[in-house]
């Protein structure tokens, strides 16, 4: 998800229609369908790439600041442009770093059930049950998070009319 950038958490929903056909026989159709149930915001700010980016940034700045101290009575307009350019990326790198802090509210907001929808590992699932529930005022055990998703998982079912839930 932060690799595509995008936010959205998408299942594979199945739908069962049970019908008896001209032979008196019992069949089961099954379709199946991609849908959306949510998204994840503000996962930059949880990327390691963001934070690394703006830290080898203010690092480049720093080191152009001990550049331009080094440079000699007559420097080459070469040199001196090259510092230049790399000292006025410091408006970009703040304004970098307060979008990033922007998203704090943006990420803490995020309704994280679709968390749960992420990995088909049944571990990982409560280990998101209990981030889900916890950020939505709950607290519990392991048993009472397995509980938790199973129940949101019903809820899911009723809400979209479908018979499965499958992580894709």
């Amino acid at each position: 998800m932060i690799r595509t950038r995008r936010a959205d958490v998408s299942i594979s929903v199945i739908r069962l229609r049970r019908y008896i056909d001209d032979n008196g026989n019992s069949n089961v159709e099954r379709r199946a369908f991609t849908q959306s149930i949510g998204s994840l915001n503000g996962l930059d700010l949880i990327a390691p790439g963001s934070y690394l980016a703006i830290y080898d940034a203010i690092n480049d700045i720093a080191r152009a600041f001990q550049s331009a101290n080094d440079l000699g009575p007559q420097p080459k307009t070469k040199e001196v442009n090259s510092l230049v350019g790399r000292l006025n990326q410091y408006d970009r790198i703040l304004m970098e770093g307060a979008r990033l802090m922007g998203m704090e509210d943006t990420f803490n907001n995020n309704n994280f059930l679709p968390l749960c929808f992420l990995v088909p590992d049944p571990a990982e699932r409560t280990a998101a049950a209990k981030i889900a529930m916890r950020s939505a005022g709950n607290t519990g055990s392991h048993g009472k998070a397995d509980a938790w998703l199973a129940y949101q998982e019903t809820k899911i079912k009723e809400r979209l009319g479908v018979d499965e839930l499958n992580i894709l």
